[in-house]
């Protein structure tokens, strides 16, 4: 019996594309977002947005990957469920939306990106892409 395929949600931050297992994504916002400032936060939160009357915190994944900025600026928010009840939202310029992998196309994350909060990497119409670990994110 083979593994069930990984469904992702791919999107792009910094020029790097990015995935989301599926089942931790809860929506994507798109345009203007209005960030409220969170005092005491971490550096790598960005601030909070509400979303549907919760506040939730926006964190700064290029940072925290350490990615260098990009050309674009973020105009999308994926917001990503960790464990049952907790959301965090990360930027995206751009989403490209799902992808489903084989389990024999998820690979080892690259050695640069060791002790990152990423679980994996995949390949996507031949680019090399990072699989966050969502509940390690912060």
């Amino acid at each position: 019996m083979s593994a069930e395929p990984l469904h992702l949600v791919a999107f792009r931050l910094a020029g790097r594309l990015l995935g989301a297992d599926i089942m931790q994504v809860h929506r994507v916002l798109s345009g203007e977002t209005a960030l409220v400032e969170a005092p005491g936060a971490t550096r790598h939160v960005l601030g909070m947005v509400d979303i549907q009357g919760a506040l939730v915190a926006v964190l700064d994944l290029a940072q925290l990957l350490q990615l260098t900025s990009g050309p674009e600026k973020a105009s999308r928010l994926v917001v990503l469920r960790r464990g049952e009840t907790e959301l965090i939202a990360v930027p995206a310029e751009e989403v490209l939306g799902r992808v489903q992998l084989e389990a024999d196309q998820l690979l080892e994350p690259p050695e640069q990106v060791a002790g990152a909060p990423i679980h994996g990497a995949f390949y996507h119409d031949d680019e090399l892409g990072l699989l966050l670990d969502v509940n390690q994110l912060l």
